[in-house]
């Protein structure tokens, strides 16, 4: 079937065929709208999105007999084909005990890896219909080009054409008889369509009369907004809530910072990139996409962060009557560091406070800003991008920089963050981690001598 299906289903089909690919199906709907939106023709014209009510179910299995006998398919090949799909039956588990035997009558089992392949050589009839029937029908992109008149992917049906009352009784008469062929239904109130830019406000309600479809000003396609204006923010929102929705699910409370990292890159930046291919995403949403990333990576176990109602909030806020106020900081910091900040000498008669770096669009925090300033000027910083090239767990990873960062929770690393009172390391009362140099030589020995002693499991090659 692999082999055959291409050279027997049209182009506009782009569902489970080798060599089509919904990228280029999703860039032509684009330049159609494109064209919907800036065309100047006096009469205009539209698309229209067709919802089926559950085409699988539905479709006729004598349809599919005559399509195939139709197309050339041997008769052996054809008998063996309706003996996999004819005459099914079901028994629905009810309390425990099985109900009476349900007979099958029409459609595909979902999930059957023939099924999909039956599905477009029965949705071919439709394209066989437009050829035969409306070849007037559809939108020229171009002057030289042909007309597009509908696109398919599997029961995704979307139809361009003139906003004229010859054609569109043309498509209406197709869609009836393609639905007398197949048995299939339109569910009109889920199908809609949008007119062109030069179409009057006035022909648009009678064309929505007359077709019996819902008018509006735009639709997704394949997961794809199309519409002819530029697209905005608001329009990603969907986006921000799939991926906040699936990190909450997710939780952080027993999964370790390796374990995010595999999960963000594996599964969480893959969520945009569908509609990065096709839509240019705004910079404020990648923003919070990215923000959502960050938070999740480096939040407290126990979820809580410090927040300010107020995105405007200067230092003046923290200050009452020449003193830090504690109460108000408690709201944002830990008590170590507010007995920290509570020690900062307040200076009378200094200038007033004003927001810094409020509108930069890099998407980092200012404190990230300020390290990562810090560090391009520093020459003890060694840089690891040689670790990720070895292709190591994703546990060693981080431990190795952790490491070269210092970042590891050595007794000098919890002492210089006010984290401990004692110089001493806490897995060790008799190794004192003084110095930088010292602290990390001792890991870094250990580590290498560890993994040297038949511990190579954690390398991950690449059979």
């Amino acid at each position: 079937m692999l082999g055959v299906i291409p050279r027997i289903i049209s182009e506009e089909q782009a569902a489970f065929v080798r060599g089509r690919s919904i990228f280029d199906h999703l860039l032509l709907a684009q330049e159609v709208f494109h064209k919907l939106r800036f065309s100047k023709a006096c009469n205009g014209f539209l698309a229209i999105k067709v919802d089926m009510e559950q085409p699988y179910d539905s479709i006729c299995w004598s349809t599919l007999k005559k399509m195939m006998a139709e197309l050339g398919f041997p008769t052996r090949f054809i008998k063996l084909v309706m003996e996999c799909i004819l005459d099914p039956r079901y028994s629905i588990l009810i309390n425990g005990s099985n109900s009476n035997w349900i007979e099958g009558k029409s459609g595909f089992l979902q999930g059957h890896p023939l099924s999909p392949f039956l599905f477009i050589l029965c949705s071919q009839l439709l394209s066989n219909a437009f050829h035969s029937r409306g070849a007037d029908v559809g939108i020229r992109i171009s002057s030289n080009s042909q007309k597009i008149s509908h696109l398919l992917f599997a029961d995704d049906i979307l139809l361009f054409m003139e906003a004229k009352v010859n054609s569109m009784k043309k498509v209406k008469e197709i869609l009836e008889s393609y639905c007398q062929w197949t048995g299939q239904n339109i569910s009109y109130h889920k199908s809609s369509f949008v007119c062109g830019s030069s179409v009057e406000r006035r022909r648009k309600v009678q064309i929505s009369r007359f077709m019996e479809i819902r008018l509006v000003e735009e639709f997704e396609y394949l997961g794809i907004k199309l519409a002819l204006r530029c697209l905005r923010k608001v329009d990603f929102q969907v986006l921000l809530d799939k991926s906040s929705k699936k990190i909450n699910a997710w939780g952080n409370r027993y999964i370790s910072l390796a374990g995010r990292l595999v999960l963000v890159k594996s599964v969480y930046l893959s969520l945009p990139v569908f509609v990065m291919t096709h839509s240019l995403i705004p910079l404020k949403t990648l923003m919070e996409f990215e923000k959502l990333c960050r938070d999740f990576i480096w939040n407290k176990c126990d979820g809580k962060r410090g927040s300010l109602e107020d995105d405007n909030t200067t230092l003046d806020f923290f200050i009452f009557e020449g003193s830090w106020d504690r109460e108000k900081l408690s709201l944002v910091f830990g008590t170590n560091l507010l007995n920290l900040i509570c020690k900062v000498q307040i200076f009378p008669n200094m200038e007033e406070d004003c927001m810094e770096l409020k509108y930069n669009t890099s998407g980092k925090s200012i404190f990230a800003l300020v390290m990562e300033d810090s560090y391009n000027y520093r020459d003890d910083i060694v840089q690891i991008n040689w670790v990720y090239k070895l292709k190591m767990n994703a546990k060693l990873e981080v431990f190795i920089w952790r490491l070269f960062l210092d970042a590891l929770p050595t007794g000098a690393f919890l002492f210089r963050r006010k984290l401990s009172d004692v110089l001493v390391c806490p897995l060790g009362n008799r190794i004192k981690h003084g110095k930088l140099e010292e602290s990390n030589l001792f890991i870094a020995i250990s580590v290498l001598s560890f993994i040297s002693k038949d511990n190579l499991h954690y390398v991950q090659s690449d059979n």
